[in-house]
């Protein structure tokens, strides 16, 4: 005699299972970078030695689906960019390319600070790098990314 309760635990046992299953084929599990980036990395110098602060990567084409990429610069120029998780990447693409690195905050009067959001006090410290690498539009630097493959941009900055 069949019980009815144990097929019924199996079925919604099945559903559950199959439901679980097809999300995690839609959600990409075991596939890569489900959001379709790719790895980027690399390093940047000025004057022959690596250059700390940021790098970010901005989509030529602003319409598309591609996203802005950014990475640390760590004390040997190096980065790794991200776009929605931390080591990413960013989607292919042709990307303008823009370099920020300042020394220390400068000191700010009790004055001033009253009159600034404290976000606004922060990274103010002078350029250690030409100023023109700071904005996509004069830093002359680019990169495109492709789907598959090294990715490895390095920037060797000029004055």
């Amino acid at each position: 005699m069949i019980n009815r309760f144990a097929i019924g635990r199996v079925t919604r046992w099945l559903s559950l299972s199959t439901l679980i299953l097809g999300m995690s084929v839609l959600m990409g599990f075991g596939c890569g970078n489900s959001n379709g980036t790719s790895s980027v990395s690399g390093t940047v110098t000025y004057q022959g030695k690596p250059v700390v602060g940021e790098i970010h990567f901005t989509p030529e084409d602003a319409t598309g689906s591609a996203r802005a990429g950014m990475g640390q610069l760590d004390p040997s120029g190096h980065y790794t960019l991200s776009s929605f998780t931390s080591g990413d990447g960013v989607k292919p693409g042709k990307y303008l390319v823009t370099i920020i690195s300042k020394g220390p905050d400068k000191p700010i009067s009790d004055k001033q600070k009253r009159l600034m959001m404290e976000e606004d006090a922060k990274g103010n410290g002078d350029p250690l790098i030409p100023k023109k690498y700071f904005d996509p539009l004069t830093s002359g630097l680019a990169a495109d990314v492709k789907s598959s493959g090294d990715n490895v941009f390095n920037f060797e900055l000029k004055d």
